[in-house]
C-alpha cells in the first residue's frame, strides 16, 4: 500500500512549532498500522489513507478517547492528541478538527479551536 500523507515527523517543527519524538511517533504507527506507518529512514509518521474513511475516522476518535484519561498521567497523551487533531484537520478541515474538540471537551484542557495552533496552551507557557 503506497503511503498517503506525512502527518510529523520527528524532530522537525511543524508549521504550529510543535516538535515530536521519535518514539512517539512510533508508538501512534504501532497503535494502528492499517491506518499509520513510521519510516525510520525519514523518522517520519505517514497515514495510509489519503480520503475521509469511516476506518480512520473511528480510529482518530478511539485514540482521543483512549488518551484523554491520561493527559497528565503520560508523558506523550496530549502529543499522541495533538496529532490527531492535527491528522484530523489535514484530512478533512479545520471543522472537522473543531468538531472533535467540542465532541470530546479538550477546550478545558487547553486545545483550542479556529487557531493553527495545534497544541495544549497549558504546554505553551509552561
Amino acid at each position: 500500500m503506497k503511503l498517503k500523507t506525512i502527518i510529523a515527523k520527528a524532530g522537525v517543527p511543524d508549521k504550529q512549532g510543535i516538535v515530536f519524538e521519535k518514539e512517539c511517533l512510533r508508538n501512534i504507527a504501532k497503535k494502528d498500522p492499517s491506518i499509520f506507518d513510521f519510516d525510520e529512514s525519514t523518522n517520519a509518521l505517514y497515514s495510509r489513507v489519503s480520503a475521509p474513511d469511516e476506518t480512520l475516522l473511528d480510529s482518530i476518535r478511539k485514540t482521543i478517547q483512549q488518551e484523554l484519561p491520561n493527559i497528565e498521567a503520560k508523558p506523550y497523551s496530549d502529543s499522541i492528541i495533538s496529532i490527531q487533531l492535527e491528522m484530523s484537520r489535514t484530512l478533512y478541515g479545520e471543522e472537522f478538527k473543531n468538531g472533535l474538540i467540542d465532541e470530546y471537551g479538550l477546550e478545558k484542557f487547553g486545545w483550542q479551536k479556529n487557531t493553527d495552533e495545534i497544541i495544549r496552551r497549558s504546554k505553551l507557557s509552561g
